[in-house]
């Protein structure tokens, strides 16, 4: 998880692109792998930790859910757009909550 964790604070996602950092061997030895993680290891534990997270997620809606939290006022949208750097158009800073 640590190497994961490393990846997304640099801003790496993807399959090889995380594969390409875990073979770095400050990263991995760093991270506590014994040696660098291969692309089907990567791969597996991505798809098995998207089930953790969704099923962890589901059932903290139904606990929400029958615990009355919820109602049809809530609505909560955390999707992080990035622009391209290179798009003039974009504009920084935007708060999609104003």
């Amino acid at each position: 998880m640590r190497g994961f964790l490393h990846c997304y604070y640099k801003d790496i996602y993807g399959i090889r692109p995380v594969e390409r950092e875990l073979r770095n061997t400050v990263v991995w030895l760093s991270c506590g792998f014994d040696r660098p993680p291969s692309r089907d290891a990567v791969d597996r534990f991505l798809t098995d930790l998207e089930h953790v997270v969704n099923k962890g997620l589901g059932h903290l809606v139904e606990q929400a859910a029958r615990r009355g939290l919820l109602d049809l006022t809530y609505c909560i949208d955390s999707t992080d757009v990035r622009a391209m750097p290179a798009d003039q158009d974009a504009s920084k800073c935007y708060d999609p909550t104003d």
